[in-house]
């Protein structure tokens, strides 16, 4: 927990007046922390990929990186190939619930 809402957790229920002030910089601190966390995100080369019909909860790539799995919560999973892929960003290979109608929830690339 950051510090100003661990000592809130851990506080003995009385409220001093003299802590709101430490409460508003600590979260001005915290807000200053996150926001420089979002700038270091790369966004600059955003593609939306789509395709499932519900939540995608698995993103894999391969060990180079020219490849990425995906799986959701509708049971399917797509492959992509980034240096095969065209304009409409579709997979090279879709598996529609491989296994049954469960929800995919991890997956990995083997190095074999």
């Amino acid at each position: 927990l950051p510090t100003a809402l661990r000592a809130r957790a851990e506080g003995d229920g009385s409220h001093d007046d003299d802590d709101d002030d430490d409460d508003d910089e600590g979260a001005a601190e915290e807000a200053a922390m996150l926001d420089r966390f979002r700038r270091r995100l790369p966004t600059s080369h955003c593609v939306p990929i789509r395709g499932h019909g519900k939540t995608v909860r698995v993103v894999a790539l391969d060990g180079a990186g020219a490849r990425m799995l995906t799986g959701s919560l509708d049971g399917g999973v797509r492959l992509y190939d980034f240096n095969g892929m065209a304009q409409d960003m579709r997979p090279f290979r879709t598996l529609e619930e491989p296994l049954g109608s469960y929800q995919i929830r991890s997956a990995d690339w083997s190095p074999t």
